[in-house]
């Protein structure tokens, strides 16, 4: 019963951080659709059409243009913060027991 506090905030953080992913990759994908969108290209070849625009140029135009990416990497940070306070409060309820 008492995980179940860890569990709801774990889902919570996964809700959150795959709304923001897939909302940063929707942002991304619209890339071509700027007028500017060469300006932003960074790892990507010539010659620049819709198909030869790498991933990672998506996710830095996105992160230019968008707020998505960073709330989708706190979410993230805030599931790992979550999983390890899990785990210290597992080990210390064993250590109890064992005295």
């Amino acid at each position: 019963m008492n995980y179940l506090k860890y569990y709801i905030l774990l889902i919570i953080g996964t809700v959150i951080f795959i709304y923001n992913a897939i909302a940063a990759g929707i942002v991304g994908g619209k890339m071509v659709l700027d007028d500017k969108y060469k300006d932003y290209l960074v790892f990507s070849n010539p010659p620049y059409t819709a198909r030869n625009i790498s991933e990672i140029d998506k996710i830095l135009y996105s992160a230019q243009t968008s707020g998505y990416p960073y709330i989708a990497i706190i979410a993230l940070i805030f599931n790992v913060v979550v999983i390890v306070m899990m785990r210290k409060n597992k080990s210390k309820k064993k250590n109890v027991s064992r005295t």
